[in-house]
């Protein structure tokens, strides 16, 4: 027997096993994704439910259509069009080494590499979810004012003095250190950097 209406129409094992992960799943929105699904294949119409979901009823739609074609697992996925390649363990052990060597200002910039990477597609908000799962946090630079030790410049201005008088005339004087050209650097806009948590 199946149930639910005859577009939205589930067996009862596909319920059953739709059921036992909403009751396991600690997520919201892949609870809500599941619950669209459940409550569209026992009757209900896709705007009572976009109603209680607080969501289009194009998207409760599109959850049922995806779940069609690809099963429960494109329902747990936060990505854009429920994207299930970063749910593979090898993708995200990836990413998060990407994330370990290299500095991203936004989830954006991420999904986009990913995108690239992988041909996965996410939002910025899924691909803010997949940050999280993986135990990376933004983080806004911290400006530090640069404060001129009078001091320290002194000294070294007598003793840059002193080796110039005991240079030969074809000895070179080499700095080390680096300056920057503008004194106080401005923060990157609008952004945290991705940063994994410690």
């Amino acid at each position: 027997m199946i149930v639910g209406m005859l577009d939205y129409a589930l067996s009862p094992d596909q319920l059953a096993e739709l059921r036992q992960a909403h009751r396991r799943t600690r997520d919201k929105r892949e609870a809500d994704r599941i619950k669209a699904v459940v409550l569209l294949a026992t009757g209900w119409t896709a705007e009572a439910v976009a109603e209680v979901l607080l969501v289009d009823p194009n998207t409760v739609r599109a959850h049922f259509k995806r779940y069609g074609k690809r099963g429960l697992e494109v329902l747990r996925c936060v990505g854009d069009g429920g994207s299930v390649g970063l749910r593979k363990a090898k993708h995200l052990v990836e990413l998060d080494a990407h994330l370990q060597a290299n500095l991203y200002l936004s989830p954006k910039a991420v999904a986009y590499w990913v995108k690239e990477t992988f041909g996965v597609s996410y939002t910025q908000s899924g691909m803010t979810s997949v940050l999280r799962r993986l135990g990376h946090v933004y983080k806004k630079p911290r400006l530090v004012p640069g404060k001129a030790d009078r001091e320290a410049q002194t000294q070294f201005l007598e003793t840059y003095d002193h080796i110039r008088n005991l240079q030969g005339q074809d000895d070179p004087i080499y700095f080390m250190d680096a300056t920057h050209p503008q004194h106080h650097p401005v923060l990157a806009g609008g952004g945290s950097s991705v940063a994994r948590s410690r």
